[in-house]
């Protein structure tokens, strides 16, 4: 087992990563949203967290500005195509492509993605009365007969997000007087905590030490039985807007983001004995 905590960088990309959906276990690879506002393009990556490997990126659609990943689900990854002409977000239709190989599987024009389950696509389409939902087939995209209401597919239990709180929850006062110490902390921005094993994960925000009127998105890593401090880094420096979900934990990674371009990870397993 390790006794110092010593994360490493797996993956470094150009542009803002804007979403990131996990497969259904973390044996399978993540699919990465990521927006080049220089050429106004939108790349897809598909990374492996347990062997730490790029498998590839690409430029799916020839118009990808206004496309966004909406959910990565049995090897299928959906888009949500929307009106390049529109200043709204006005919805055109929803794409699927095959992760694995990065073919376009299938689209369907003028509906919008709603959920999924382990069986179908459901979307929304506007009729003269309203929405109608409609359930399509994974593999082409075909409307089938409707079903009475499935479950939603539900996300791997080894995948946990942490829970945001921000400074009017019941419990904020709590991180409050965790982080009293720390220099700059801003008690009025939101913190974001989660708790693996005895590991306490925190990402909380202090006022920039360069520009007063920016801030900085630090991340904690914390013995839950001692209290000690294991790690600490920053996510994010001078910046004006809350960075959410920049950390998660697919069992046994815990995956954080720095700057919004590139990803560390540890494997906690590995340090399960420090605290004890």
């Amino acid at each position: 087992m390790l006794t110092t905590f010593a994360p490493h960088s797996f993956l470094f990309l150009n542009g803002i990563i804007w979403k990131i959906f996990l497969g259904d276990d973390p044996k399978m690879p993540m699919a990465i949203e990521i927006r080049e506002e220089a050429g106004h393009r939108v790349t897809i990556a598909l990374a492996e967290l347990a062997t730490q490997r790029l498998l590839w990126q690409a430029c799916l659609f020839e118009q990808s500005w206004n496309k966004q990943l909406c959910g990565f689900h049995q090897n299928t990854l959906l888009f949500q195509d929307f009106s390049a002409e529109s200043q709204l977000p006005v919805v055109e239709g929803l794409w699927a492509v095959e992760a694995s190989t990065a073919a376009v599987l299938w689209h369907r024009a003028a509906v919008q993605f709603n959920h999924f389950t382990d069986q179908y696509v459901e979307v929304k389409r506007t009729t003269e009365t309203g929405w109608q939902l409609e359930q399509l087939d994974w593999t082409n995209g075909q409307a089938i007969d409707s079903k009475p209401p499935l479950p939603v597919a539900m996300p791997n239990a080894k995948i946990q997000y942490p829970t945001h709180y921000p400074p009017e929850s019941i419990f904020f006062s709590t991180f409050e007087t965790f982080l009293s110490g720390i220099n700059g902390f801003l008690k009025n921005k939101p913190v974001d905590y989660l708790e693996y094993a005895h590991f306490i994960l925190i990402s909380y925000y202090v006022q920039s030490a360069e520009q007063i009127e920016k801030m900085e998105q630090h991340l904690l890593i914390v013995d839950k039985n001692t209290g000690q401090i294991l790690y600490k880094d920053v996510l994010a420096q001078n910046i004006t807007q809350l960075h959410r979900d920049n950390f998660l934990v697919a069992k046994p990674y815990l995956v954080w983001l720095k700057n919004k371009n590139e990803f560390f990870y540890a494997n906690l397993d590995d340090y399960e004995s420090m605290g004890k």
